[in-house]
């Protein structure tokens, strides 16, 4: 009895230290809970050692980063990937550091340093976990979509709600976080059962990596398990890793590995045929700038037809947004004005949101036209749109989406999203 009881002891003992590394997702806590019950086979004895040596090596590793305070080498060359926590970001958090490049040089190693724009990033997050910087405070106008409404690559004055706010005088509440349109859908459930009916819901979708299948084996995970059991672990492994450092270090070392991963599978589903390069980038002279594309997103750009079977049109029925925001890739943006010009590529993606959208009664805007005229104008005086070294939009590019969606609500047969223009403040 003794025994089997040291034996349930040791796992449970490895399995709250795995959690200290595991992501806080469903896979995670599987992984962590398959390998802490490998210990049931072994002998009590070596259980309690394996399972008492990791704990002691965490400890270990744990004081050595309290006592650098911070002096060891960061894995993390942007707040996301220090943030992340699960399906969104650490609540309450306020970091500022130095990004030294876009997230295309964290990509492809291969890359010419000197492609590097380095600039300090503020991120802030509310007590929910979304990027902003107070909690939500009865706006009617929310915001959801990926990594481009989040704003990563710019500084928290520099996001889309911001801008709104300070440029169209549009008070707004991001629920952003980089996803897919499964995940926008449940956002918005999310948004209603929080701030009630009576909210503009808009969604942007962004060319590059929106229109992809989904990994239906995460997704066969999510249904298989739950919804109390995924909260419940994802509340424990969330308490647990805010007591440790290592968490936090190792947290960032996975997440910033998934981001390439995640990017690299992205170029190869993108992919219609050959890609442009057989490189995960491609560098093109844009108005005497070396510019950098990833591969897979500016393939996409390139295909002849799309078609997902019914999967985006089921999840805009879902979500039922009022407003949709179409974000182009940034090889399209910049095709015409390379020292190698495209000219007339497809619209594959954007005529199946504009056919999907109309059948729905939903309103699309689609803000290629502006970014491209944006980006021919800033061309003149060495600006851009997109950062040079990244997949994002800068600045200048989200102005032009917040001057649109500002004329978007004004124009919308939508009551919540006129109550939410300026003008009617």
């Amino acid at each position: 009895m003794k025994s089997k009881l040291l034996r349930v002891f040791s796992s449970i003992l490895l399995f709250n230290v795995l959690v200290i590394y595991m992501p806080s997702t469903a896979s995670g806590m599987l992984i962590a809970a398959l390998i802490s019950a490998l210990l049931l086979l072994l002998n009590y004895a070596n259980g309690v050692l394996f399972a008492s040596s990791a704990l002691v090596c965490t400890l270990i590793l744990e004081a050595l980063l309290r006592l650098t305070g911070g002096v060891l080498p960061s894995p993390y060359y942007r707040p996301h990937e220090f943030l992340v926590e699960g399906d969104r970001y650490r609540s309450n958090e306020d970091v500022s550091m130095l990004s030294p490049h876009g997230d295309l040089l964290a990509i492809d190693p291969t890359l010419d340093r000197a492609l590097a724009y380095p600039k300090q990033l503020e991120f802030k997050t509310d007590s929910i976990g979304y990027r902003n910087v107070t909690d939500y405070g009865g706006e009617k106008l929310i915001l959801i979509g990926d990594s481009f409404v989040v704003g990563n690559g710019n500084t928290q004055a520099d996001s889309l709600s911001e801008i709104m706010r300070r440029e169209q005088g549009i008070s707004s509440y991001s629920m952003a976080f980089p996803n897919g349109p499964l995940g926008y859908s449940r956002i918005a459930d999310e948004a209603r059962t929080r701030f009630g009916p009576d909210i503009c819901l808009v969604i942007a979708f962004f060319e590059g990596n929106d229109f992809q299948p989904i990994d239906k084996q995460d997704l066969a995970l999510r249904q298989m398990t739950p919804s109390l059991l995924r909260t419940v672990a994802k509340n424990y492994s969330a308490t647990l890793k805010e007591w440790f450092e290592v968490s936090k270090v190792f947290y960032g070392l996975y997440t910033q590995s998934l981001e390439k991963i995640r990017l690299s599978i992205a170029s190869t589903q993108a992919s219609s045929g050959n890609l442009l390069s057989e490189s995960k980038t491609i560098v093109e002279q844009v108005g005497g700038t070396s510019m950098a594309f990833l591969s897979g997103y500016a393939e996409v750009t390139r295909r002849e037809e799309y078609d997902d079977f019914g999967f985006l049109e089921n999840q805009l029925a879902s979500s039922r947004p009022d407003l949709v925001l179409f974000i182009p890739e940034k090889y399209r943006v910049y095709s015409a004005l390379m020292n190698r010009p495209v000219q007339q590529l497809p619209d594959a993606q954007l005529s199946l949101l504009r056919r999907v959208t109309s059948d729905l009664g939903i309103e699309l805007i689609d803000s290629t036209k502006a970014l491209e005229e944006r980006s021919r104008v800033l061309l003149e005086s060495g600006e851009f749109t997109f950062w040079p070294d990244d997949t994002h939009w800068n600045r200048n590019g989200i102005e032009v989406a917040a001057k649109l969606l500002a004329a978007g609500l004004l124009n919308s047969t939508a009551p919540a999203c006129v109550a939410a223009a300026p003008s009617n403040e």
